[in-house]
């Protein structure tokens, strides 16, 4: 799951598994792909905001009614209410990823925030992008390639190294092999350079009905297995390999393309491999277009938006993660801010962790090294548990409701309180039904109690200062 709840703001990007006390976060949607919609179906009743293209699009995969999808416009400063926090205003701009992808500007109370998801750099982008030089306080970046090792051709020589392939076998059948949503250009431009159509599966038809005009959908694309329609194949990028193509070639000659460039920098396991051809066509930004991505905005600081450790085949990318490298191109800091560099623990416990006043973090004194490897062991064992719980497609997070949006929790507690102090046999019935109506706690951690005596005592204490520290006690005797 690569999205993030943005701290302090009231925000989550790219994520609808969202599991923790707070309930009211505003929705938003980059683009939707698989990995950016965890958590998402059609039984969801919120409103998300996305682009135009991407709102057709989820209205077409998860039926999901129109009221609850609100289009943001191109370049187009759009006033949201975050409830009782006031508005904040949003801009979408165009990603340069996949059909429908976008990036988000947000300006409130907050500050200003420019939330990239998944993006390619290109010449255009950067212009829609300028007038954002100096005016970003937080950065999150697609950090996919963020590596000096990650440096592939632009488009247009991917483009071009493809069109060599085909050429060199003019009687194979080629098959390339794409991921669910996007490449519709690439394809589309393949078949005007070789005037055949492209056959793809039904469900990437759809798609291509919502991109491209009726009469020029007819000359592109087609969905008939005919030979005499179509010799080039769009096929889900897990079908390419070696014993596919064998077989293949059994029938007829054929050949297979890749276009992606997620291997390079790591080993490429099909770099080698005959009849099988890797070309790094690539809808994310390599290294040195990144760099000169932060160069031209200057933001403050600069977070990951992408936390994963383990590439294809079990390749490291763990220095991905690290976001030093975009250090000399930063604006000063605020007074007293502390940035932690490639990545942000209060995006798990919504908790910041401010410098000690009385440290001069220039300096190397004994207060500041203590200080220094406290946070670093604390973000080592936040990092360990963000990972297994986006693992699991769920989205945790401990930002707490001001008082005067959460549920009438303290007569409830309360009313708990004066149950355990007088009696617990009988009265655990009344105590879940408070439990359901009132304050919110799980049922899980207010389990049946078989042991009367110091615990319920204990509990009492704590609902009566409302504490709220009852899950300590729970996993100490359940």
């Amino acid at each position: 799951m690569n999205g993030l709840i943005l701290p302090g703001t009231g925000i989550a990007v790219d994520v609808f598994n969202i599991k923790g006390r707070r309930k009211n976060f505003v929705h938003f949607l980059t683009h939707l792909h698989g990995d950016h919609t965890v958590g998402l179906t059609s039984t969801w009743s919120k409103t998300i905001y996305c682009s135009e293209i991407t709102a057709l699009l989820l209205v077409n995969k998860f039926q999901l009614p129109s009221h609850l999808i609100s289009v943001l416009y191109l370049n187009q400063e759009t006033t949201v209410q975050l409830g009782r926090h006031g508005n904040m205003t949003v801009t979408a701009l165009d990603a340069n990823h996949c059909p429908g992808a976008v990036m988000f500007y947000f300006q409130g109370s907050f500050g200003r925030i420019l939330y990239t998801g998944d993006f390619r750099v290109s010449e255009h982008l950067l212009q829609d992008c300028g007038y954002l030089s100096g005016k970003i306080d937080r950065l999150y970046i697609d950090n996919t390639f963020c590596n000096p090792k990650c440096n592939f051709p632009s488009r247009e020589e991917s483009m071009n190294e493809m069109v060599r392939i085909i050429k060199e076998h003019p009687r194979h059948d080629v098959y390339i092999g794409v991921y669910n949503l996007g490449k519709e250009d690439m394809l589309a431009k393949l078949s005007d350079i070789f005037s055949e159509r492209i056959h793809v599966l039904p469900e990437r038809y759809k798609i291509c009905e919502i991109l491209f005009p009726r009469d020029y959908l007819s000359q592109t694309f087609t969905t008939s297995n005919m030979s005499l329609w179509s010799r080039i194949f769009a096929v889900p990028r897990y079908q390419i390999n070696t014993k596919m193509i064998r077989d293949r070639n059994n029938s007829s000659p054929t050949i297979a393309i890749i276009p992606t460039a997620i291997f390079t920098g790591c080993s490429k396991p099909y770099a080698h491999k005959n009849l099988i051809y890797e070309v790094p066509y690539s809808d994310h930004s390599s290294y040195p277009e990144l760099m000169k991505f932060v160069a031209m905005l200057r933001p403050v600081v600069v977070y990951p938006i992408v936390n994963t450790r383990r590439g294809p085949y079990g390749e490291d990318f763990s220095d991905r993660i690290d976001m030093q490298c975009f250090n000399k191109f930063l604006s000063p800091k605020p007074v007293n801010s502390v940035a932690i560099t490639g990545w942000d623990p209060s995006t798990v416990c919504g908790v910041t962790y401010p410098a000690p006043n009385n440290v001069v973090t220039s300096g190397l004194s004994l207060d500041y090294i203590v200080w220094k490897n406290a946070r670093r062991r604390r973000k080592l064992r936040y990092q360990e548990l963000e990972r297994k719980r986006r693992k699991k497609g769920i989205y945790y997070t401990d930002e707490i409701l001001p008082n005067d949006e959460r549920s009438d929790s303290g007569q409830s507690m309360q009313q708990m309180a004066h149950i355990i102090n007088t009696g617990s046999g009988q009265n655990m019935q009344q105590m879940a039904q408070i439990i359901n109506t009132g304050s919110g706690q799980s049922k899980q951690q207010m389990a049946p109690s078989y042991h009367t005596g110091q615990i319920m005592q204990q509990m009492a204490d704590i609902i009566n200062t409302g504490s709220g520290q009852t899950d300590g006690l729970y996993d100490q005797h359940w």
